[in-house]
């Protein structure tokens, strides 16, 4: 993995991150694009990498799923995990 959990984002198309600034200020108008992200172990940009992700076109998907295993995991603790869970698709057919 490139990116991990605990690493410091230093700065998003080479611009710096810096307060009072919000990081998610640099992602605006990026949809679905190619976006270069400085990267590194300590809250400096001496030593650092760059990589390159493609963003998403809408997190609309990862609210859903991170509702879902938020609620899976509600269920699991309330019942011990003596719940089986599955995924059901719902098709709607129009004539």
């Amino acid at each position: 993995m490139v990116v991990k959990e605990g690493d410091y984002l230093i700065a998003v198309n080479g611009h710096d991150i810096k307060a009072p600034q919000a990081p998610s200020e640099l992602f605006v108008n990026t949809a679905d694009q190619n976006v270069t992200l400085t990267i590194n172990l300590q809250p400096t940009a001496a030593g650092a990498r760059t990589v390159v992700v493609k963003t998403l076109s809408s997190e609309l998907a990862l609210r859903q799923l991170d509702m879902v295993n938020t609620n899976r995991h509600k269920v699991e603790q309330a019942t011990g995990g003596r719940v089986v869970t599955s995924t059901f698709l719902i098709w709607r057919v129009t004539a």
